[in-house]
């Protein structure tokens, strides 16, 4: 089985009130590693002649990587110095665009507009994060999340975003979407399933650093869902999550998941009007 993820890598500039440092982010990363667990993985972004050598080998040893040429990688500062955490657009990268390749399975994971101008193929099952389909910044400035019209996503197998983001994202039908997650850090989240609303909960995770979590979440999910029944799969997905933010790697056992998984609980929501934090994952 072969599974395509587009997205660009990116250049994390990381400000806490002690330190600054470098390091290789961007969710099509995170996603990879998820799904180079299930399958023959294949992730594409572009980079520029800044992206450092060291970090082109570390991914080609956790799977294939197309590297796409452009004047500079993407880049952000992630400014973790005051009460809350600050996100700036340090250096735009290139455009990403599809491949004649086949695949079995294509997960869109974007940081800031780079695929805005691809169309899902038909034919082929595929899955999204919201975040970089909302994001809007200019070079050296602060990173905001923008309304936009995302009814080109419907059809999708799965779709991830955060519960702000989710709001954001206007167009989308969750009954022509598999699930629908919007997270909710620790608190679990919701999820509509086939267009039914659930709340999921979840273990506490002894862990301040949950980077990569719901981008996980997809590359796990899109695999799962091809698999299993969609609450199950969800389950699944959360599961594995739970056991890389533990371990920040993804060498953990099929039987480790599945042990995880069963203090995972699903519950539908009867009605918005019962739980008003689902107002944003109702059908129009």
């Amino acid at each position: 089985m072969k599974c395509i993820v587009l997205g660009n890598i990116t250049i994390d500039v990381v400000k806490t009130r002690n330190s600054t440092i470098k390091r290789m982010g961007g969710g099509s990363y995170y996603s990879a590693l998820a799904l180079s667990k299930f399958c023959n993985t294949v992730l594409v972004s572009s980079i520029g002649e800044d992206f450092p050598d060291e970090w082109r080998v570390r991914l080609k040893n956790l799977f294939e990587v197309i590297f796409l040429k452009a004047k500079h990688t993407t880049s952000f500062l992630l400014d973790y110095s005051g009460d809350t955490r600050r996100v700036f657009l340090l250096q735009r990268g290139g455009v990403v665009e599809t491949f004649p390749i086949k695949r079995d399975l294509m997960v869109l994971n974007p940081v800031m507009g780079e695929l805005n101008e691809l169309k899902p193929p038909r034919g082929v099952p595929f899955t999204a994060d919201l975040q970089g389909f909302l994001r809007r910044a200019k070079p050296r400035k602060e990173v905001e999340l923008v309304a936009r019209n995302l009814g080109f996503l419907n059809g999708a197998l799965a779709i991830h975003g955060e519960r702000e983001e989710v709001k954001k994202a206007l167009g989308l039908d969750p009954r022509r979407i598999g699930v629908l997650v919007a997270s909710e850090g620790r608190n679990g989240g919701m999820a509509t399933i086939n267009g039914k609303t659930y709340r999921y909960t979840h273990p506490k995770i002894s862990t301040t650093d949950t980077t990569g979590s719901g981008d996980i979440l997809l590359g796990a999910l899109s695999y799962y869902s091809l698999r299993r029944s969609i609450p199950n799969a969800l389950r699944l997905s959360i599961a594995f999550t739970l056991l890389f933010l533990e371990r920040k790697n993804v060498s953990f056992s099929k039987g480790e998941v599945k042990k995880m998984a069963r203090l995972v609980s699903i519950l539908p929501v009867v009605s918005s009007k019962q739980d008003e934090n689902g107002d944003y994952l109702q059908s129009p």
